[in-house]
């Protein structure tokens, strides 16, 4: 098979998804109930539960550039273990807290476990240039598998054990990531002792854009649409809603990304991005339920997409002894992104129409942006950096050459 992966990235990919999922699964248990805890538990205005729910991204905004950089220059093993005790430190104060304040600094402590950037740029250090939309689609079918199972079991596990007992879970799970990074083997990184600048022009700057308005609307949507499922749908039945939706998002993440590595990234971006304007569309100018579902679907479809494909778009043009700082400027404007969405969220939340009018036109400026992405798909693969995977001697030996 055509660019079939070697045993070695197999191996990294197993144990990089399986961080990813254990960190994730937590995190997405907590999407579905946070709102109507943090209102009708502890009392918040909607305002202060949309700040509290942005608390995360700002300190991931934050944090992303530093911790990237840092893991270009010690490694990303010592930074993904330090993020997670620092992810695992925050979920135990939300666990503990009883009022709006407390709850804030808990999600912000949990954002400094910023370990986006390091993962990501792992995956890339792990992997082939020509297998690296792949790759990180199937890091995010992790991703969407825990993403289907903690908004599947969110509601009911809320019942059970409350959502304190989930941000305990929380640091559990992230206790389980902490004990794989311990046994994950980490490949020599080409920027151990030069490590460079994040690269800087037009297509990166594209690419942060689309990544900040990616969650933007995605704390958006998910801070609205839950309290409109809530009034209208019971709990216990919103599984039957989360689990084909997500199905669905993980199919169209899948398909976009082995188009992407077959030379169609750029066309697979605008596809995703289009998806998501149609469903803001329908979530927030369509008052029927069936459309508001509908929409979910489709942003469903559309995020899932752009998480894969846009990390994967900034690997590839980042170098290899600046790829975690690279990385992490993107993941800063993420986070950014989230901080801001679920501000804006929080304040809009009885205004949907002001809301998603927003998130059309600010996603119509990434479509533009990203519709410039010409040589995305005409970036001639580094064969050096392909074959050092199988053979890591070869960039060496052909220096010595050359020499």
């Amino acid at each position: 098979m055509k660019s079939a992966f070697t045993s070695s990235e197999k191996r990294a990919i197993a144990g990089l998804a399986t961080i990813m999922a254990a960190r994730m699964l937590g995190f997405f248990i907590v999407l579905p109930v946070f709102s109507p805890y943090a209102i009708h538990t502890l009392g918040a205005t909607k305002w202060e539960a949309g700040l509290a729910f942005g608390a995360y991204g700002l300190s991931q905004a934050l944090l992303q550039i530093p911790f990237g950089h840092l893991s270009d220059r010690y490694g990303r093993r010592v930074v993904v273990g330090g993020g997670l005790v620092l992810f695992i430190a925050g979920s135990l104060m939300c666990a503990l807290s009883a009022d709006i304040r407390l709850l804030t600094l808990g999600m912000f402590l949990q954002g400094c476990g910023a370990v986006a950037s390091a993962l990501f740029a792992w995956v890339a250090d792990s992997t082939a240039p020509e297998r690296r939309h792949f790759s990180m689609a199937l890091l995010g079918i992790a991703i969407g598998a825990a993403l289907v199972l903690g908004l599947s079991i969110a509601n009911p596990l809320a019942a059970t054990i409350g959502v304190r007992g989930i941000f305990a879970g929380c640091a559990a799970l992230s206790g389980l990531a902490l004990v794989v990074v311990c046994l994950m083997v980490e490949p020599r990184s080409e920027a151990e002792g030069s490590v460079g600048a994040p690269v800087l022009n037009q297509d990166l700057a594209s690419l942060n854009l689309a990544g900040f308005i990616v969650f933007f609307s995605m704390r958006a949507v998910f801070f609205t649409v839950p309290l409109a499922l809530e009034a209208q749908w019971p709990k216990p039945e919103q599984w039957k809603i989360y689990l084909p939706i997500s199905l669905l998002g993980g199919i169209a993440m899948m398909t976009g990304s082995r188009l992407s590595d077959k030379g169609r990234a750029r066309v697979m971006i605008l596809t995703a991005l289009g998806l998501t304007m149609a469903a803001y569309s329908m979530i927030g100018f369509i008052p029927a339920m069936g459309a508001v579902l509908v929409g979910y679907a489709a942003y469903f479809a559309g995020f899932s997409m752009l998480e894969a494909l846009l990390p994967a778009a900034v690997s590839k043009i980042a170098p290899s002894n600046a790829r975690g700082s690279t990385i992490g400027v993107y993941n800063t404007c993420q986070y950014l992104g989230a901080f801001f969405g679920s501000g804006l969220a929080g304040g809009l939340v009885d205004r949907p129409h002001a809301l998603y009018a927003s998130l059309l036109v600010m996603s119509l400026g990434a479509l533009v942006g990203c519709a410039c992405l010409h040589r995305l798909d005409e970036r001639p693969v580094d064969k050096r950096d392909a074959r050092k995977h199988d053979h890591p001697s070869v960039t060496s030996l052909e220096a010595k050459a050359n020499s």
